[in-house]
């Protein structure tokens, strides 16, 4: 894709409600006006969600200071306010522009599977590798532009990923 070029529109985020690492209500509307990008996760996940959060931790200083991150559990039973935020803080997130999302389970799902075209179901017993081995979902990062419109996706261990956000925010329609 040339430098030039825009960026297709993949899905379109719809309104939703529902709670931040600190417990208060977040909404769509808090995003609208800036891109922000998007993943999912469960803090109890014993093997590629400690890395992808490892990967944004290490991302968010070479990205532009306007660009938010949205983090999703899908484990909302477990994963409450309270969790979401020693888990922010164990990974030394930049909580201002970093936020971390539960709620109920039919609301993040469609937030993450229809929205953000990202996957998220539950493992079956037989194939969990360990108890905390219970979901099987997407280790994408998901680009959003200023407008709640899905943009791009990007693998959560790509090479030169940094380079590739910021080339695809340049890419974004103004």
């Amino acid at each position: 894709m040339d430098s030039g070029s825009e960026l297709k529109l993949i899905s379109q985020v719809q309104p939703f409600t529902l709670s931040n690492h600190m417990g208060e209500t977040f909404t769509l509307n808090e995003l609208v006006g800036t891109p922000w990008l998007s993943n999912i996760i469960f803090t109890r996940c014993p093997t590629i969600c400690p890395k992808i959060t490892q990967t944004i931790a290490d991302l968010l200083p070479n990205l532009p200071k306007s660009l938010n991150f949205v983090t999703l559990t899908t484990d909302p039973v477990h994963d409450t306010p309270e969790v979401l935020k020693k888990f922010a803080q164990l990974n030394r997130a930049e909580t201002n522009r970093w936020h971390f999302l539960t709620g109920d389970k039919p609301t993040l799902m469609r937030l993450a599977v229809d929205d953000l075209k990202m996957v998220s179901q539950p493992k079956p017993k037989a194939h969990q590798e360990s108890p905390n081995d219970l979901f099987i979902h997407s280790s994408l990062l998901i680009l959003v532009d200023k407008k709640g419109q899905v943009r791009a996706s990007f693998e959560s261990d790509a090479p030169n990923l940094a380079d590739q956000i910021k080339k695809a925010l340049t890419q974004l329609a103004p």
